[in-house]
């Protein structure tokens, strides 16, 4: 007897599910103002860039997934590892400017909203902790 999906046809792995997702948020050129006085802007990604980066983000999520929790096949079930990404994230001492890239990529994705109390509380952004690349 073999298990698994009857039609693997119509099986989408994470990275499938997470992408089918955030596009289908684009909304490039459209009214933020607009979708923010409709409250239809939480599903909505209005700039190239932003998606970009929301992306960017989420393809180091489902890494993380993929290598820690493999049995997660799911968005749906891969949410509840979001907090403790994030964490890991603060631990391997990326800054906050990171870290707030990465919860909102996520929160975007999910749908949670920083006043939700899943919301991850990243660390707090200081402008004097700017770490230049440029040198000394």
């Amino acid at each position: 007897m073999r298990l698994g999906r009857k039609n693997k046809k119509y099986y989408k792995d994470l990275h499938q599910q997470a992408y089918d997702r955030l596009t289908g948020m684009q909304a490039f050129g459209e009214s933020k103002k607009e979708a923010v006085k409709n409250g239809t802007d939480g599903q909505k990604i209005f700039s190239f860039n932003t998606y970009q980066s929301y992306w960017k983000h989420t393809k180091y999520f489902l890494s993380y997934i993929k290598e820690k929790h493999p049995e997660c096949t799911t968005l749906k079930k891969a949410k509840r590892y979001v907090n403790e990404w994030l964490q890991v994230r603060v631990d391997q001492d990326l800054s906050a400017w990171t870290i707030q890239a990465e919860a909102k990529a996520l929160g975007k994705l999910y749908g949670i909203k920083p006043d939700d109390e899943d919301y991850f509380k990243p660390p707090k952004r200081n402008g004097s902790e700017i770490k230049w690349s440029t040198g000394d």
